[in-house]
């Protein structure tokens, strides 16, 4: 069990040093797009984040670690919440990688509250398999 805590904690202080090597103007806009990703997503991964950062013209940091510093970084103002569920990623760059999936503190549309993750997110082995068979 420590040698998990231990890789965890070497993995944020790599996201942390790669998120402090990153325009400060790029991590401000994409917090905000995090916030607003939350406000529309009960639940939702860094694909969704990353699309409209692109849209909006802020393409990718230089360092993917950035990415899981500034999520980290919303977790901490409880704008959003890790969950036990992971899906894989439908951005084909990257080759089909697993990932969190969030849950948002600040949702905005409480007639949903009930709402279960959508469809394909799942916490095993087999809502993997079935996220792969649907990107094919």
């Amino acid at each position: 069990m420590q040698e998990i805590i231990e890789a965890q904690m070497r993995k944020n202080a790599g996201q942390d040093r790669s998120s402090e090597q990153t325009n400060t103007a790029w991590k401000m806009a994409v917090l905000e797009i995090i916030r607003e990703v939350a406000k529309t997503h009960r639940f939702f991964i860094v694909d969704e984040v990353r699309e409209l950062a692109n849209e909006r013209g802020l393409g990718n940091p230089e360092k993917y670690g950035a990415w899981g510093s500034l999520f980290r970084q919303a977790a901490r103002e409880k704008v959003i919440k890790k969950t036990n569920r992971f899906k894989i990623s439908k951005i084909k760059t990257n080759n089909m990688g697993v990932r969190q999936v969030w849950r948002s503190l600040i949702f905005e549309h409480p007639s949903q509250e009930s709402l279960e993750p959508s469809e394909g997110i799942g916490g095993n082995a087999m809502d993997l398999v079935k996220d792969a068979d649907q990107i094919h």
